[in-house]
C-alpha cells in the first residue's frame, strides 16, 4: 500500500500546472492552520477531550506552526481520503484506488493521517511495512510533527462535520474522530 501512495505522491505541481482542478498551490500551510483552529474550537466547545488531551493538541499545533518550512517545496498530488473504503483489494492485491474528489496539491504527508489507525484495515496491517513501501522507514522529527498534526486535524474535522451537520455524520464519526485524536497523541 505504501508503494501505491508513493506513486500518487510522485505527481508534482508542475505535472499539473495547466490544471485548476487541484486547488491553490500556495498558502496551503496557513489555510490548514486556519481550518484546524475552526475544528478545534468546535471540539473544545463540545468538551470531547480531557484537559491533558487539549493541552497536547495545542502543543502539537504550536510545533506545526513553528516549522521553518511553508511546505510548498514538498507539494505533491494528495489523494486526501486514503482509507480502507477507497481501496479495492482482490486476491490480496490492491487493484484500485477510488474517490479522488478531495484530491489537491499539498503536503503528501496529509495522506498518512489515518496511519495511526491502520487506515481502518484492522490488526493485520503493518505500519512498518507501509512506511518501508512508502520510502519513509525513519521519519524525521518534522515529518512526525506533520503526520501528528494531520491526524489531529482529521479527527477534529470529523467532530466538526458531525456537529455542524455539513455531512450526514453521527456518533460513529465522533468516536472515530476521538480515536484519531487519541492515536495522534500516542505518536
Amino acid at each position: 500500500m505504501g508503494e501505491i501512495l508513493r506513486k500518487i505522491h510522485g505527481v508534482t505541481p508542475e505535472d499539473l500546472s495547466e490544471s485548476e482542478l487541484f486547488g491553490p498551490k500556495k498558502g496551503w500551510k496557513k489555510e490548514n492552520e486556519k481550518e484546524f483552529t475552526t475544528y478545534l474550537e468546535t471540539a473544545l466547545r463540545g468538551a470531547y477531550f480531557p484537559p491533558e488531551v487539549e493541552e497536547e493538541i495545542n502543543k502539537t499545533f504550536q510545533q506545526f506552526q513553528n516549522l521553518s518550512s511553508d511546505l510548498e517545496n514538498e507539494f505533491r498530488l494528495v489523494h486526501s481520503d486514503f482509507s480502507a473504503s477507497n481501496i479495492q483489494i482482490n486476491d490480496g492485491k490492491i487493484v484500485g484506488i477510488f474517490d479522488f474528489e478531495w484530491s489537491h496539491i499539498g503536503d503528501p504527508l496529509w495522506d498518512l493521517q489515518k496511519l495511526p489507525i491502520n487506515y481502518q484495515l484492522g490488526d493485520g496491517f503493518s505500519n512498518e511495512n507501509f512506511l518501508k513501501g512508502y520510502g519513509m522507514e525513519n521519519p524525521t522529527e518534522e515529518e512526525r510533527i506533520r503526520v501528528k498534526m494531520y491526524t489531529l486535524r482529521q479527527g477534529l474535522w470529523e467532530i466538526w462535520a458531525m456537529k455542524t451537520q455539513l455531512f450526514p455524520f453521527g456518533e460513529k464519526e465522533i468516536k472515530e474522530g476521538q480515536e484519531l485524536v487519541s492515536s495522534a497523541i500516542a505518536l
